[in-house]
């Protein structure tokens, strides 16, 4: 089933006068928008722009696995252009919650997915593709969108947030 969807408006907050980004795609999927992770990763993921665009509407900019990655609106994004240097082997947002880094949040999954049994491999707090894999199986078995992602549901489901 697909969806037209006319426009998706979006207004980011900053000490300068607000910019609107107006994304007009021609159709999306039930599958494309069905979680908060995918629209908020059409609007963000693999767009390319300075550092300083990042640091205008992120409230933070950390470095993680070999890139930067800057937090905005509740989700850690790859910032795609911050550095050209920087390399993202896992380049889909990483939602995150109580401050902490991307690296804490996938160990905290890891670690879910250990006892569960679905992880056998040390936590090292990277989005590898073991880890992915991991997620997926979970997702699966338990019903959710397999996204192989961290979302909300996925952690909600883990018990890493309630």
């Amino acid at each position: 089933m697909r969806f037209n969807v006319a426009a998706i408006h979006i207004v980011f907050p900053t000490s300068t006068p607000a910019v609107k980004l107006t994304l007009i795609p021609k159709y999306l999927r039930v599958s494309e928008i069905g979680t908060e992770m995918s629209l908020n990763h059409i609007n963000q993921c693999h767009h390319h722009h300075g550092s300083n665009w990042w640091r205008n509407r992120c409230a933070a900019i950390i470095f993680f696995d070999f890139g930067w990655w800057g937090w905005y609106d509740g989700w850690w994004y790859p910032a795609w252009g911050y550095d050209p240097y920087s390399y993202y082997e896992y380049s889909e947002p990483i939602y995150g919650y109580d401050g902490l880094s991307p690296e804490q949040i996938v160990a905290s999954v890891q670690v879910a997915l250990q006892q569960q049994g679905y992880y056998t491999w040390a936590v090292d707090g990277r989005m590898g593709p073991l880890t992915r894999a991991a997620i997926a199986r979970y997702q699966r078995d338990h019903l959710l969108p397999i996204t192989s992602g961290i979302d909300p549901a996925t952690l909600g489901s883990l018990g890493v947030i309630r």
